[in-house]
Order: C-alpha cells, then sequence, then structure tokens
C-alpha cells in the first residue's frame, strides 16, 4: 500500500493592519485595523496576499467595519509601510514570529525622491546643508550672548570704582541699569514678534544680576561679609519674582541661582557678625554640598509641581472606598481632581531633571569653592582640613554615580576632580618663595591624578565591576558619608571640643 505523504505547512503568527490610502504606516501608533493571522512561511506572497483578502474581508464584515475596496491593488507591507516583494515568502522577507505588517492600497506604498536636474542646483542646495547663513535666529543669539557680556562688562568698570573709592554712584548706576533692562524686558514680552519676544530671558537674567551688584555696592562700609549677603539676598529675591512671572521656563537656572544664594546669604552673615574664620564656613560649605548631592533627586521632586501621594489614614479611607453599583466587598480607587496625561507628566518630568541639574552645577561650584578656602597649609592641626577636602571630593564622586542625567553626572565629577587639585595647587601655592621639593611634589601629584582621571574614563565604563567590589565601593561611599558629613565638620569647628567644656 502506498505510504500516506504528509505535507508540513510552517507559518508565521503576525499582526496585520488594514488601512486605507490615508493609513500612516511607520509614523507614531498604527492607525489601522489590527487582526492577527498566521501566515504560510514558505508560500510567494502574491498567493498570500490573495488568501489574505479573503479572511480580512470576511473578519471586517464580522466586525461591521468599512470593506475592502474590490478596485483596489492591495499590498502587504512591513511596519514602516515599504511593500514586501511578491515574488519572496515570508522567510526571505525576514518576517517571524511578532512582527507587525501592514495591508494596504499600492499607491499609499508609493515613495518619491527628489530628482536634481542641474548641477548648479545640486551645488547651491549642498553649499546651503554645509554653510549656514546669518538668519534672524543666528543675531538674536548673538544680540544675546553680546548684551550680556557688555552688562557684566559695565558692572565690573563699576565695581573697579565703588573698591577703589566708596562711591554711591556705581550703585545708582547699577539700580538705573536694572530699570531700564526691566523696561526693556517688559517691552520684548508683548512684541507681536517671537524672535523679538525670545530676547526676554537674557534681558531679565541681565537685570537680576544689575540688582544683585547695585545691592552689594549700596552697602556702606569696607568691602566685606555684609556686601556678599545683601548681593546674595538681592539675588535670590529677583530669581524667586522672575521665577513667579515666568513660570516654569528656566528651571535649571532658577535652581543654580537659588542654590548659590541660599548657601552664599548665610555664609555672609555668619562671617560678617560673628567673625567666623573662612576655613570653618568652608567645611560647612563642603556639608552643604553633600547634602546638596544626595537629596538632589529629592529637591528635583519637591520642585516638579507632581502631586505627592496622600495618605489621609491609616485603613485608606477618602483613597478606596466602596462605590454605588459596586459589589458589596469591593473597593475602588477616589478619583482625585487632577487628570494626570501624559504631557503633564512629562512636564513634570522636565522639571524635576532640570532642576536637579542646577543643583548639581551650583554643588559643584561650591565644591570648588570650598576646597579652596577649606585647607589651609602650615596652619596647626591643619591635615585635619586637608583629610576633610579630599574625603568629601570622593563622597561626591561616589554620589555622581547616582544622577539620572549625564549633566548632573558630570558636573559633579569634574568639581570633585577640580576639587582635587584645587587642594593640591594650595600647597603648591603656600611656599614663598616657591620650594623645589613641595613644587615638584605637589605637580607629581597632580599627574597622577590626571593618570586615574585617564584610566578611570577609558576603563570604568565597560568595565565587568563584580558584586564583592560593588558592596566594597557602597560601604565606603556610605561610610566617609556619615563620618565626613557632620562628625569631620564639627571636629573642625571645635565643636565637641567645646561639648566637652561647657561644664566647667
Amino acid at each position: 500500500m502506498p505510504s500516506d505523504e504528509i505535507i508540513e505547512i510552517r507559518r508565521t503568527r503576525v499582526a496585520v493592519f488594514v488601512g486605507d490610502a490615508n493609513s500612516s504606516a511607520g509614523e507614531g501608533e498604527p492607525d489601522g485595523t489590527e487582526i492577527d493571522f498566521a501566515l504560510p512561511s514558505t508560500q510567494k506572497l502574491i498567493a498570500v496576499v490573495e488568501d489574505l483578502k479573503d479572511e480580512v474581508e470576511r473578519e471586517l464584515k464580522r466586525r461591521r467595519l468599512p470593506r475592502l475596496d474590490p478596485k483596489t491593488t492591495y499590498v502587504l507591507c512591513d511596519a514602516g509601510g515599504r511593500a514586501l516583494e511578491l515574488d519572496k515568502t515570508l522567510d526571505q522577507c525576514e518576517v517571524y514570529d511578532g512582527h507587525t505588517l501592514w495591508l494596504l492600497p499600492l499607491e499609499a506604498t508609493e515613495r518619491h525622491s527628489r530628482v536634481v536636474e542641474r548641477v548648479s542646483t545640486a551645488i547651491a542646495r549642498s553649499a546651503q546643508e554645509q554653510f549656514r547663513v546669518v538668519d534672524p535666529e543666528v543675531t538674536r543669539r548673538m544680540t544675546s550672548v553680546l548684551l550680556v557680556a557688555l552688562v557684566g562688562w559695565t558692572v565690573l568698570i563699576l565695581s573697579k570704582l565703588w573698591w577703589d573709592t566708596g562711591s554711591w554712584i556705581p550703585a545708582a548706576s547699577c539700580a538705573g541699569m536694572t530699570a531700564i533692562l526691566v523696561g526693556a524686558a517688559w517691552i520684548a514680552s508683548g512684541s507681536p514678534s517671537e524672535n523679538r519676544r525670545r530676547v526676554v530671558a537674557p534681558l531679565s537674567w541681565s537685570a537680576v544680576g544689575t540688582a544683585a551688584a547695585a545691592a552689594a555696592m549700596g552697602v556702606p562700609g569696607t568691602p566685606g561679609g555684609w556686601h556678599v549677603a545683601a548681593a546674595a539676598g538681592a539675588l535670590v529675591l529677583g530669581v524667586v519674582v522672575l521665577s513667579v512671572f515666568s513660570g516654569d521656563r528656566y528651571p535649571a537656572a532658577v535652581a543654580f541661582f537659588l542654590t548659590l544664594g541660599l548657601v552664599a546669604l548665610p555664609a555672609a552673615v555668619v562671617r560678617a557678625w560673628l567673625h567666623v574664620p573662612p576655613e570653618r564656613i568652608a567645611a560647612a560649605t563642603l556639608t552643604v554640598v553633600v547634602v546638596l548631592a544626595i537629596w538632589a533627586a529629592n529637591i528635583g521632586s519637591a520642585s516638579s509641581g507632581a502631586p505627592q501621594p496622600s495618605f489621609p489614614s491609616m485603613r485608606s479611607r477618602r483613597v478606596f472606598e466602596r462605590l454605588p453599583n459596586r459589589p458589596r466587598k469591593s473597593v475602588s480607587p477616589i478619583p482625585s481632581g487632577i487628570v494626570i496625561t501624559g504631557q503633564l507628566v512629562a512636564r513634570w518630568a522636565r522639571r524635576a531633571t532640570l532642576t536637579m541639574t542646577g543643583v548639581s552645577l551650583a554643588a559643584s561650584l561650591l565644591l570648588v569653592a570650598g576646597c579652596r578656602w577649606v585647607v589651609i597649609p602650615g596652619q596647626p592641626g591643619s591635615w585635619r582640613h586637608t583629610v576633610f577636602a579630599v574625603g568629601i571630593c570622593v563622597v561626591v564622586l561616589l554620589w555622581s554615580r547616582s544622577m539620572i542625567d549625564r549633566v548632573q553626572s558630570v558636573s559633579l565629577t569634574v568639581g570633585s576632580v577640580v576639587g582635587l587639585a584645587m587642594v593640591v595647587g594650595r600647597y603648591a601655592g603656600s611656599v614663598t618663595p616657591a620650594s623645589l621639593p613641595v613644587t615638584l611634589g605637589c605637580a607629581g601629584l597632580v599627574v597622577v591624578l590626571a593618570g586615574v582621571v585617564v584610566w578611570a574614563g577609558l576603563w570604568l565604563p565597560g568595565a565587568a565591576v563584580k558584586a564583592p567590589l560593588r558592596r566594597a565601593v557602597m560601604g565606603l561611599q556610605l561610610l566617609l558619608t556619615v563620618v565626613l558629613t557632620f562628625p569631620w565638620m564639627l571636629w573642625l569647628w571645635n565643636a565637641w571640643s567645646f561639648l566637652r567644656h561647657m561644664r566647667h
């Protein structure tokens, strides 16, 4: 007896979107009707498409959807809308299980390319792509940069007169400049041209800078801590006013200047009022830098405007309740008054990320400044300040790994490395005249630091660090954070000695 032949037909499970001439394949979310099929993998597509059209017709009829146009030629396309060759199979077209296909009219798959008939036209278009001409956008940016630079240069010229003579004229001049810049920003904000309205930002920030300079030069007396405090207070006030009027247009700049102002204001007041040594203020500043690096994510989330989770009761009342017309033993979430959309979440995330970026940039600058003033070479107990500065730089460097944005991580890393170089530079500059052993030793340390930076930058990104080493690094990070952040800083402030002798 002849043996029965068993013909095995292998099939590919795909999702087919049925569209018309207006369908946008490959552009965002598919706008066709999705139907799942198991198509033969080894048959020519010219036969597969004909059978597929019959199946699609029956499915559309069952769903009571618009039918296929019988006068239109349909082809099978990939997810990007490119028609598959009819003389090939699904395997030859590299279509596998789970892929998405389109059944589109032939005219919807036509692609047009630009044809250049003249060589001069091609040369002109190539030159236009390679060489950017001066347009209103370029002139606006150039004007903005020059405006900020010239305003800053004017303030420096006036500050030289104030520093030498203590005259009130520089303060009055800066106040007048502030009024002019504010008026110009107000006029530009009402312009019908968008390019002119964008000049509001440099005008406004320049006004904030001149207002801070006017506040600093308006305080009588020899330049000192009170002048810095006045400038910091005016800076904070100006940034707050600008953020109120501009909304969330400059979250990174607002966070940057607010962080600098809120750190400089108490530091200047303590220095001017209590005459605290600069190295102690620098030690407290470095502690604040560590706090900013650790809590930057919390600061960003708190300033993003996103609603925080609410827990009004221990039993989740007013969060989950039994709604009417629901089963008796079921609970449902109580809807809040805010309808959260994707655009709203994206705006919250953008504001939080930019705020973290501003805080990180300010923390990196404060780290470098703190390392400059905390190290006191040649004085008794100077090793404590050096160990503290180096340890804080290492702590910030380790915490920079937890940042979500590369600008934040890179800024803290660069600040840590520059801070270490600043510590070495303080020892190199402490000897007058320069000493050969000290200079060569400091130069060697900087060279070693540069070598470590190059090695870390080229090796660490692709290195497979094992779990024990990761845990050791995390343990070192937590240990240095706990020991250096407050206990060592209080030791530098002689707080432990003060507490020990309080009973006497």
